[in-house]
């Protein structure tokens, strides 16, 4: 244990490379294939503004995203939404945040711009045999063009959940709350 403990230390010391600022390979060819498909973009640069930022039941990066061509920025939320444990899902159980070590989860990248309005909205992967309807281009269509806060402050506005998708699409909600409620200065 003691061996383990010193290697560990001495690779952290060694190590030049800070961890919390560089974007992953995966990381660049997701954001370069969604910008591509998303919004024509194929010039831009990608900076790593905000790593492992939790919004209650995910756990994101963001990525601020400026094109030569075009003055507004784009901010590219990249991460995973957990939804409940493998075990299965209960009131009490879902999405707390002591259960993400076995949770059941999918991937996302949501866009927005500086006033955090939703430009795009798309699950890149999804982890589990049920709800997958989630991912439906017609269900995440419905939060384009909205404010992540308005999902926060209206009842009425709501987006109707997805049949047999319950769990995934009010994991998803929830996200898009905690992104708001977050606070970040775009």
């Amino acid at each position: 244990m003691v061996l383990i403990l010193k290697i560990f230390i001495f690779s952290l010391l060694t190590n030049s490379v800070d961890c919390t600022t560089e974007i992953t390979t995966a990381q660049s060819k997701t954001i370069a294939k969604h910008l591509k498909k998303q919004f024509k973009m194929s010039a831009y640069e990608a900076e790593l503004i905000h790593p492992m930022v939790e919004t209650g039941n995910g756990v994101f990066d963001l990525f601020k995203i400026t094109n030569p061509e075009n003055e507004d920025a784009i901010y590219v939320w990249l991460g995973s939404v957990f939804t409940c444990d493998l075990g299965g899902c209960t009131a009490a159980k879902k999405f707390e945040s002591s259960s993400k070590g076995s949770s059941e989860y999918f991937e996302l990248i949501l866009t927005t711009n500086a006033d955090q309005v939703i430009s795009s909205l798309k699950i890149t992967n999804y982890f589990s045999d049920y709800g997958y309807e989630v991912m439906a281009k017609s269900y995440t269509n419905k939060y384009v063009d909205n404010s992540v806060c308005h999902f926060s402050t209206s009842t009425d506005n709501q987006i109707d959940v997805i049949s047999g998708a319950t769990i995934s699409c009010d994991a998803l909600m929830a996200t898009i709350q905690g992104i708001c409620e977050l606070n970040i200065d775009l």
